[in-house]
């Protein structure tokens, strides 16, 4: 069974990637009739949606370093505490992109700018919290989680 500090890390990442799931379906259907593919990026934003994909290592390491931030010294909750701060700042640098892909594609109709935002989506649902993962990167052990 697990327990509320995981069912609490669970819900914040289910509510996360159903908002930009539900928003990209949303968006796909208000604009599917004008759809079109433009991989040329001549314009400022479609750029910055392409530059935006650099934001999956970015998280990836700005989660790392906040990971680096616990001692081995500190207390089972103070580790609990960090894990969960370095944990939604991964979550949020990934969200932000996607939702700002989906803008970007229902401001100009470029539907590559959907793609985009499907993979940071799906790079979001592939970080759904686990024991296993969490206790490994805090050295908590299982039960405590």
């Amino acid at each position: 069974m697990n327990s509320p500090y995981i069912k609490t890390l669970r819900v914040i990442h289910l509510a996360l990637f159903t908002g930009c799931l539900l928003f990209l379906i949303v968006g796909y259907f208000i604009k599917k009739e004008s759809l079109f593919f433009d991989t040329s990026f001549s314009d400022p934003l479609s750029l910055l949606g392409v530059v935006s994909l650099a934001l999956i290592f970015v998280s990836s390491f700005i989660y790392m370093q906040r990971l680096k931030t616990m001692n081995e010294n500190d207390s089972i909750d103070i580790k609990k505490q960090k894990y969960q701060a370095a944990y939604i700042l991964l979550l949020a640098l990934i969200e932000g992109p996607a939702l700002f892909n989906i803008v970007i594609f229902l401001t100009t109709n470029n539907a590559i700018h959907l793609v985009i935002a499907s993979i940071f989506i799906l790079n979001l649902l592939s970080k759904m919290p686990n024991k296993i993962h969490i206790s490994q990167v805090t050295n908590i052990p299982i039960d405590e989680l």
